[in-house]
């Protein structure tokens, strides 16, 4: 082979990434302290640097002599999503342990324990037809049912993370760096576009594909290497950030919820904390005797919304009262009466929470423009 064609070079780089990804895995292991997230983290590179030597030996042709070395793959492909929600979780959620139902997560793994077992039991000479009926366009028994395989090991990882991405949108909170938000949601849609390709790569029975998932995956594994070495501080923010919302969620354990909820309902019904148009998430909070992040807590996870569009709807709501109950009054005033300081930030927010505008709402209910 020549060690210049594109080929030989990829090869060569999927070996690198799978050697990197073995020895930082062992790296996990080797701390005086480990941590529970130090586990998964191994796991997911020991299984990351499996999947990148097998790969190799896919896309090489090295199977044709050695099936062997394939033992386990799809094993490997459907550990990969648990593994990948668990250090995720472990970020946006930092605890010691993780709670018993997410494993879950784990059973789809048994779907790639048992076509490895069968692959196992074949010949060695029915392995390698098997792998090659896979990139040949076979459709052979034995070949549909590893490209079934397959696209069920990708499906659970797209669904995976699909329930990652929707955590981290639920419990992420106002004041929160956006920096480390994005940085997080990211990396689901990098992975997310990596499976497709790999994925694809069996269903589509192209080598090309399969190259073009491992090279990217290794040079991502390389990036997060020497982007830690080189900012080490990184990942202590974002761990930073998310113990900060775990310390505040803990904390919010030790409030009266309900009591503070009750307090809440009476300062927008009775006092009509809404209608002041500099009402800051500070000035709230400090009204209920709570922090900031906690009240931001509170509203996200026991009303499922964020202080801004719980200040506006509690406006809308008294708008939209208004609007019947004094068929004279304009608008515009209505706007100013509810907190608003511009009519064109009342209309958007109306038109939000009712899909109308104030004057269609008034006619339909049977008031007047």
């Amino acid at each position: 082979m020549d060690i210049l064609s594109i080929t030989f070079i990829s090869a060569a780089f999927i070996f690198f990434s799978a050697g990197l990804s073995l020895l930082l895995g062992i790296g996990q292991l080797c701390g005086r302290a480990r941590y529970f997230e130090n586990y998964v983290l191994a796991a997911y590179l020991f299984c990351l640097s499996l999947i990148f030597f097998q790969i190799c030996v896919i896309v090489n042709d090295i199977y044709t002599d050695h099936p062997r070395l394939l033992f386990f793959h799809a094993s490997a492909l459907y550990f990969m999503a648990p593994v990948i929600y668990f250090a995720d979780y472990l970020v946006i959620l930092p605890v010691e342990s993780m709670p018993r139902k997410m494993a879950l997560l784990f059973v789809p793994v048994a779907i790639g324990i048992a076509a490895d077992l069968s692959y196992i039991a074949m010949p060695d000479a029915e392995r390698a037809a098997l792998i090659a009926g896979l990139f040949s366009g076979s459709g052979s028994g034995h070949v549909v049912a590893a490209r079934l395989v397959a696209g069920g090991a990708g499906i659970q990882m797209l669904v995976y993370l699909g329930f990652l991405f929707r955590k981290m949108v639920s419990t992420r909170v106002e004041g929160e760096n956006i920096t480390i938000f994005y940085v997080m949601i990211s990396s689901v849609v990098v992975i997310a576009g990596l499976t497709v390709c790999t994925i694809l790569g069996y269903l589509l029975g192209s080598y090309t594909l399969l190259r073009w998932g491992a090279n990217l995956a290794g040079l991502l594994v390389i990036c997060a290497y020497l982007v830690s070495q080189r900012f080490p501080k990184v990942l202590q923010l974002i761990m930073f950030e998310a113990e900060k919302r775990h310390a505040a969620r803990s904390l919010l354990n030790q409030l009266d919820v309900d009591a503070i909820i009750a307090r809440l309902d009476n300062l927008m019904d009775e006092e009509r904390l809404f209608a002041d148009d500099q009402l800051t998430l500070r000035d709230l909070a400090d009204e209920l005797s709570i922090t900031p992040h906690q009240l931001s807590q509170l509203l996200n996870t026991n009303m499922n919304i964020g202080f801004s569009a719980y200040i506006n709807k509690r406006r809308i709501d008294e708008a939209k009262r208004m609007l019947l109950r004094e068929p004279g009054k304009t608008v515009l005033a209505i706007s100013m009466d509810v907190g608003f300081n511009s009519k064109s930030a009342f209309y958007d927010a109306f038109s939000k929470f009712t899909g109308m505008s104030p004057q269609i709402f008034r006619k339909r209910r049977g008031g007047r423009a």
